[in-house]
């Protein structure tokens, strides 16, 4: 993942200067991919990936 957003950066970029609204909408957004290509509940999914340390939403 690292590796593509360096190879992203000039396309990245502009995103990150608008960032004010970043964290709430990149949790959506995750949420929508999990309950679509995942088949399960998001809310529940992201609660477990939070609780065992494998995601921590940042504030922007």
């Amino acid at each position: 993942m690292q590796q593509r957003l360096v190879e992203q950066g000039a396309l990245l970029w502009p995103w990150l200067e608008h960032a004010s609204r970043m964290a709430k909408d990149v949790d959506a957004a995750l949420k929508a991919v999990i309950t679509e290509h995942g088949g399960v509940d998001a809310e529940a999914y992201v609660a477990k990936m939070s609780k065992d340390k494998g995601y921590l939403r940042d504030v922007y």
